[in-house]
């Protein structure tokens, strides 16, 4: 089995394992060379507020035939577009909070005013079947945690209830 054909094979398994879990999720097959095919599932009651997130899960394209690393990415979009107003302390804010995560990142999609956490691990290329499928588990895991841990947060600043100040309290500094 190539590289590509495993890829296919555990996406399609993290798919079964999302719909056996009601978690409401589908396949987004590569609609132009290079893109890769991609799990899209949704995020029901993230952090206190309940909010709902839409996640991808995909392995980066490979570049060269002899690469040694691979590129697993989860991609957690909170799809409600923040006040434009309030993305200043959004950027501020993002940033303390970027400094203190153990892994990943929060951004803002500048076109669409939505906030987003990417984690992208590289996994040996070695690693193959259940290994593999068990660090797919960790980097969604772990990623879902990063965003409900923060979500609180940043939608107290989305409706205007938390400054930069109290951001900086919440974070221990």
């Amino acid at each position: 089995m190539n590289i590509n054909e495993m890829r296919h094979d555990l996406l399609e398994r993290f798919l079964e394992e999302c719909n056996d879990n009601l978690i409401p999720a589908g396949m987004v097959e590569a609609t132009e060379e290079g893109e890769p095919e991609t799990v899209e599932f949704v995020l029901m009651d993230v952090g206190d507020a309940g909010d709902e997130a839409r996640g991808f899960l995909y392995f980066d394209p490979m570049h060269t035939p002899e690469d040694e690393v691979q590129h697993l990415t989860c991609l957690i979009t909170l799809q409600e577009a923040l006040p434009e107003g309030r993305l200043p302390l959004f950027y501020q804010a993002l940033a303390h909070i970027n400094f203190t995560l153990p892994y990943g990142c929060f951004s803002i999609d500048t076109k669409n005013r939505f906030l987003a956490y990417k984690l992208c691990v590289p996994i040996a290329i070695e690693m193959t079947g259940e290994e593999l499928y068990d660090e797919i588990n960790i980097v969604t895991g772990n990623a879902a945690e990063a965003v409900d841990t923060y979500m609180g947060v940043l939608s107290d600043i989305r409706d205007g209830s938390m400054d930069l100040e109290n951001v900086l309290e919440f974070l221990g500094g």
